[in-house]
């Protein structure tokens, strides 16, 4: 019989023998056969680049979670220095705002005390001393025994001087009672007695000056 180069028969020449239909069915398994090998190969190729593919998204999942935890620790030690800066600046700021305040303060005080101070003065421009002088004479001859008269006049005396002093806008000296520092002080003895009613009323006008 005569068969084609494609494995066929030619039909001229009548039916194909058994021999003819086995070959025929040989050749176009073998065809079928050969695509599917080629199809596997491609199979086999794909699932290659697709393990690679897994390698490297595995590969790139790792550096971008040490990329990540990198950048959030520098961002974290970052934010932690700036947060100190700011807290170390802003505490630099209040003490620095609270020692002026503190100056201020002083100065307004400063002002007021000066302000007062002048008012003072110039409210006592018109004043004088009007409790009357005590003189020894006179109390000892009224009655009062000498050391009644001699605290008496004593204390009198302090006092005016202290007030005129105070008046003037001065402290009174209390180095001539021979003690430290500025400031009102009356001399008194542990040893002196308590004085008669009549006697404190003596100085009376001398405490209301006071």
């Amino acid at each position: 019989s005569n068969t084609n180069d494609g494995g066929g028969f030619d039909a001229s020449s009548g039916p194909p023998s058994n021999e003819q239909l086995i070959h025929q069915s040989l050749s176009q398994m073998n065809k079928i056969m050969m695509r599917m090998e080629e199809k596997l190969a491609t199979v086999s190729s794909l699932e290659s680049r697709c393990e690679q593919l897994e390698k490297r998204c595995s590969s790139l999942e790792n550096m971008l979670e040490t990329t990540s935890q990198s950048t959030k620790e520098h961002i974290d030690r970052k934010f932690d220095s700036l947060y100190l800066h700011l807290e170390q600046k802003c505490s630099s700021l209040g003490n620095r705002l609270e020692t002026k305040v503190d100056a201020v303060d002083v100065k307004v005080d400063r002002s007021l005390k000066f302000h007062e101070y002048n008012e003072m003065l110039v409210k006592n421009q018109s004043w004088s001393y009007s409790a009357i002088d005590v003189e020894e004479t006179d109390l000892y001859f009224g009655d009062y025994s000498e050391n009644e008269t001699e605290y008496v006049a004593r204390t009198a005396e302090q006092l005016r001087v202290m007030t005129k002093q105070m008046r003037r806008g001065e402290f009174p000296d209390n180095n001539l009672y021979e003690i430290e520092g500025k400031g009102a002080y009356v001399e008194t003895f542990e040893d002196e007695p308590i004085f008669s009613e009549a006697v404190n009323n003596e100085l009376l006008p001398h405490w209301q000056e006071f």
